[in-house]
């Protein structure tokens, strides 16, 4: 990963993302459509600036997406904050 970073507050809630350099948008995009690499089923499509992928595999909150040459994968480990995830997610997007 170009950035990885772990974020833990006094709950122990936990926001872990991996940001990978894939070289070309075309590669992003590829990576988030490999099952091996981004899962293909379960999960929501929501709006951050682009289409990402919210999975919820309780007690876990997933979310990736592409922006540029970059796959960005976020995790959560409270599914009770997924408002967070999908906060968080949409900053970090528009910031890249």
């Amino acid at each position: 990963a170009v950035t990885h970073a772990v974020l833990e507050n006094k709950e122990k809630d936990r926001l872990t993302v991996d940001i990978y350099n894939m070289g070309t948008a075309a590669n992003a995009e590829s990576a988030i459509a490999n099952p091996a690499i981004c899962y293909a089923e379960g999960y929501s499509v929501i709006d951050i600036g682009t289409k990402a992928r919210l999975f919820n595999y309780s007690p876990d909150i997933l979310v990736y997406f592409v922006k540029g040459p970059y796959l960005v994968n976020i995790s959560l480990n409270n599914d009770t904050l997924s408002k967070t995830a999908t906060t968080f997610a949409k900053t970090l997007y528009q910031s890249i």
